[in-house]
């Protein structure tokens, strides 16, 4: 199920579970030969489209530029376009309500989008804490209100 977030806030509680994660980890797995798999999403099935401005990637990708240019031509064809699957995004509520959402992982996809010029990106939300994030980024982690 898709559904269009239209601004940054949040109206909607997620029963999602918080979880942690070691930096550098390989976070994704094989279900099967012909699927990669998130460790942190597999069990999410609702995907969201969101302004891609919202979405906070903290550190700098290394990008295979064959990658990104064979998702750029998936993307602009309206008949593969649905193939490339959702980034994960934790979403943190700060310590006054604010909604704060960072991704990690995706940077391929990510990348093709921007390069687009897309102004929307298909994510799947994991609610996640500010420890966890900390566990990311340790003391550069910002100070979410």
């Amino acid at each position: 199920m898709n559904r269009l977030l239209t601004s940054y806030k949040l109206s909607l509680v997620f029963p999602l579970k918080a979880f942690s994660c070691v930096s550098g980890m390989n976070m994704a797995f094989k279900d099967d030969e012909k699927n990669m798999v998130s460790i942190h999403s597999d069990h999410v099935k609702e995907f969201y489209t969101m302004p891609i401005k919202y979405v906070t990637r903290p550190l700098p990708p290394e990008l295979d530029e064959n990658k990104v240019k064979s998702l750029m031509d998936t993307l602009e064809n309206p008949n593969t376009e649905q193939q490339v699957p959702p980034i994960d995004v934790l979403w943190i509520q700060g310590r006054e309500g604010g909604n704060y959402y960072f991704s990690f992982g995706g940077c391929h996809r990510y990348e093709a989008h921007m390069r687009l010029k897309r102004e929307n990106i298909k994510v799947k939300l994991i609610s996640s804490t500010v420890e966890s994030l900390q566990t990311y980024l340790g003391s550069s982690a910002p100070d979410l209100k």
